[in-house]
C-alpha cells in the first residue's frame, strides 16, 4: 500500500532524473515484503509479473523474456530482507544471501539477477534469452531447493499501480506538468505525455545486471489505450534500471474522469488494468454524472483531516439462462430477478480518496472499462482501500406504494442491507416494482451518523437491451457490441458489465474468475466492449450439470438514474444511486 511517503518520493521522478527514477522504483514499484521466519525447507509456490500480478491459469498470464518477476513461496530465503542493491555503485547477483533462482525452458537453464530476497518473495530478473515456452524456475537456499511451473512468453506487459498489487490507480507521472504523479488532484489533461511504469515488453540487449542499463525502443508491438481510445506511444522500452520499463503516451482529446481506465497490449497479452485522473481543464477530475460530485466538491473533500462518505444504491437485476437442447433433451431456459437495498456510511483519508480515483473506486468513467480477476469463490471486484465503518444507527426505506421495510445492518461489513428475488420457494420476496418509482429512506442516527435528510431517489424502468438475443457466444478477440433503446430520452447512465468463470473439476477454490464493468451516457446508445478488456477474460469452459454444460459467463446492461445528494450530520458527502438492469448467460471464447 502507497503511503504519503511513497507518494511525495515519486512526485520529484522524471523522465531522465537518475535519482528520482531510482527513488520512484524502490519505493513505488517494489511489492510488499512480508518478514517471517524461514522454513526448514525452501517451497516456492507461483511465478508473477512484479506489477501485474496476474494469476497462472489466466489468458493473460506469462512471464516476458527480460522481465522483473515475483516469485513467490515459503522458506524461500531469509528471514531478514537484506537492502535493496544500490545499482548505481555496482550491479544486480545471481546469489544473494545465500539465494540463486534459475529457470528452465526447452532444456536451457538461465540464472536470474535478483533484486531482493526475502523467506515469502523475490523479485529477480528473467534474462532477455530466456526460451519461450513452459518450464520451471527453481530457488536453492540453504543447501535445498523447490521449483514451480514457469510460462515464458516473448511479452507480456506488467503495470504499476500505487497500491503495490496490479490494481487501482496506475503509477503515472505527467511529463506536461512537473512530473507530477497523476492522482485526482493532480490529474492529466488531454495532450499531456504521461509515463507508465513497469515490466514486460520483451527481451532486449545489454547486461541486465547493471545499471545504466540502455534504452531499447520496444514500441513497435505495443499499444495503449486511455479511455476507450488508442493512445500515441513515443517510447516503450527499457528504463535505465534492469527489467523495469517504461511506456511514454499522450493522454487522447475527449478523455475526461476520475477513474480512466489505462490498458496496454502486446501482441494478444493484455496487460493488468489500471486507472489514471484526467481532467479537461485544470488539474482536479470529476465524474458528476456518476456520483454528482463536481471538482470544486472533490477539491473541498480532500482539503479535510479525514473524509465521511455516505452512499446508498438501489439495484434490480433480471437474469436469464437460455434453454438447453442435447440429444432431443431439453431443459428449459429460466429468469431470476433479484432486488437489492443497500447504504453504507465509511470514512476515508484524502490520500485513499485521491490515489483511488475519487469516489469511483469500483465505478469507471464514461468510456471506460475496469477488469477485475480472482481465484476461489469471490465473484465481484475485491475493494482496494477497506475504509473505516461508521454506525449510522438503524435504517428505513418507504416503497412507492408507502409500505416500509427495514434494512438490516450486516455484522460483518456494518453496511445496511435488503435483498430479496422471485426464486420458487423463496422468503426474501421482490420489493421494487418493475416500473420504478420514488424511494426514501430514513434512519434513527447512530454513533457516528446522525439523521439523514433528503434521502430520495426514483428508481427508474429496466433498460431495453435491443440485441440481446443476438449475443450468446463472445468472441473475445472480436469484442462485443451492446445497443439499446433510447426513445425515451433520460438523463442516466449505462453500465456493461460481464463475467466469466473457468471451473477444473468440482473444487470451486481453484476456479478462475474474472469480469469487466464499463460506463457509457444512456444518451449514446450504444457500446463496445474492445478485445483488450475481453482479452482479460478467462474462456468460459461451464459447468456440468446432469449430463449438460451450463454456461458459467455473463453479460448485463443497467441503467443508472442521475445521482441524487442527501445529507446527514457529520457525514460530508452522500448521494444515493439507483439502477434497473438486464443479465443473461453467455460464453466467451
Amino acid at each position: 500500500m502507497a503511503t504519503r511517503g511513497h507518494l511525495e518520493k515519486c512526485r520529484s521522478t522524471g523522465l531522465i532524473h537518475k535519482e528520482s527514477m531510482k527513488n520512484c522504483f524502490t519505493l513505488c514499484s517494489i511489492a510488499l515484503l512480508l518478514a517471517g521466519v524461514a522454513s526448514a525447507a525452501p517451497a516456492a509456490t507461483m511465478v508473477q509479473n512484479n506489477y501485474s500480478y496476474v494469476l497462472p491459469g489466466l489468458p493473460n498470464y506469462g512471464i516476458a523474456q527480460g522481465s522483473l518477476f515475483a516469485l513467490k513461496g515459503t522458506g524461500i530465503g531469509p528471514a531478514q530482507t537484506p537492502a535493496l542493491p544500490d545499482l548505481s555503485k555496482g550491479s544486480l547477483t545471481t546469489n544473494l544471501s545465500g539465494v540463486t533462482v534459475s529457470a528452465t525452458v526447452n532444456g536451457t537453464t538461465v540464472l536470474c539477477p535478483l533484486y531482493y530476497v526475502s523467506d515469502k518473495q523475490i523479485a529477480g530478473v528473467l534474462p532477455s534469452n530466456t526460451p519461450t515456452g513452459t518450464g520451471t524456475m527453481t530457488v536453492s537456499f540453504g543447501g535445498q531447493t523447490s521449483s514451480t511451473p514457469l510460462t515464458v512468453v516473448p511479452a507480456a506487459f506488467g503495470m504499476g499501480t500505487l497500491t503495490g498489487d496490479g490494481k487501482g490507480t496506475a503509477i503515472a507521472v505527467d511529463a506536461s506538468n512537473s512530473n507530477s504523479l497523476v492522482v485526482a488532484t493532480t490529474s492529466a489533461n488531454p495532450g499531456d505525455t504521461l509515463v507508465l511504469w513497469g515490466s514486460g515488453l520483451g527481451a532486449s540487449p545489454g547486461d541486465e545486471s547493471k545499471y545504466p542499463f540502455p534504452q531499447t525502443d520496444l514500441k513497435a508491438n505495443v499499444k495503449v489505450f486511455i479511455g476507450g481510445q488508442q493512445a500515441t506511444v513515443a517510447y516503450a522500452g527499457r528504463s535505465q534500471f534492469p527489467a523495469v520499463d517504461q511506456i511514454n503516451v499522450v493522454v487522447p482529446q475527449g478523455v475526461s474522469g476520475c477513474t480512466v481506465g489505462v490498458t496496454v497490449q502486446t501482441g494478444n497479452y493484455v496487460s493488468n488494468a489500471g486507472t489514471i485522473s484526467v481532467a479537461q481543464t485544470g488539474r482536479i477530475c470529476s465524474d458528476q454524472a456518476i456520483n454528482g460530485l463536481s471538482s470544486a466538491d472533490l477539491q473541498g473533500l480532500l482539503g479535510k483531516s479525514t473524509i465521511r462518505l455516505g452512499i446508498i444504491d438501489l439495484l434490480k437485476i433480471t437474469s436469464s439462462t437460455p434453454a438447453i437442447t442435447v440429444a432431443g433433451i431439453t431443459i428449459p431456459g429460466s429468469t431470476l430477478t433479484s432486488d437489492t437495498a443497500l447504504a453504507e456510511f465509511t470514512q476515508y483519508t484524502p490520500i485513499q480518496i485521491a490515489t483511488q480515483g475519487g469516489l469511483s473506486a469500483q465505478q469507471t468513467s464514461f468510456g471506460s472499462c475496469s477488469v477485475y480477476q480472482v481465484q476461489g469463490t469471490v465473484t465481484s471486484p475485491p475493494q482496494i482501500t477497506p475504509p473505516v465503518i461508521l454506525d449510522a444507527g438503524a435504517f428505513t426505506m418507504k416503497l412507492p406504494d408507502n409500505s416500509t421495510k427495514a434494512l438490516t445492518k450486516e455484522p460483518n461489513s456494518g453496511a445496511y442491507f435488503l435483498s430479496g428475488n422471485d426464486a420458487q420457494g423463496t422468503t426474501t420476496p421482490l420489493f421494487i416494482p418493475a416500473a420504478g418509482g420514488l424511494f426514501t429512506f430514513t434512519n434513527t442516527g447512530g454513533t457516528d451518523v446522525g439523521v439523514i435528510s433528503g434521502a430520495q431517489i426514483t428508481m427508474p424502468p429496466a433498460l431495453k437491451w435491443t440485441n440481446s438475443d443476438a449475443i450468446n457466444t463472445i468472441v473475445r478477440a472480436q469484442g462485443v457490441t451492446v445497443n439499446w433503446d433510447t426513445t425515451t430520452p433520460y438523463n442516466g447512465y449505462v453500465t456493461i458489465s460481464g463475467s466469466s468463470v473457468s471451473i477444473n473439476g468440482t473444487d470451486v477454490s481453484t476456479a478462475l474468475a474474472s469480469g469487466f464493468t464499463c460506463t457509457a451516457p444512456y444518451s449514446a446508445g450504444t457500446f463496445k466492449v474492445e478485445s483488450y478488456v475481453l482479452l482479460a477474460l478467462v474462456p468460459g469452459t461451464g459447468t456440468s450439470v446432469g449430463g449438460f454444460t451450463i454456461p458459467t459467463g455473463s453479460l448485463s446492461l443497467s441503467v443508472n438514474a442521475p445521482p441524487v445528494k442527501f445529507t446527514a450530520p457529520t457525514i460530508d458527502y452522500a448521494f444515493i444511486e439507483a439502477s434497473s438492469g438486464t443479465g443473461k448467460s453467455v460464453t466467451y471464447q
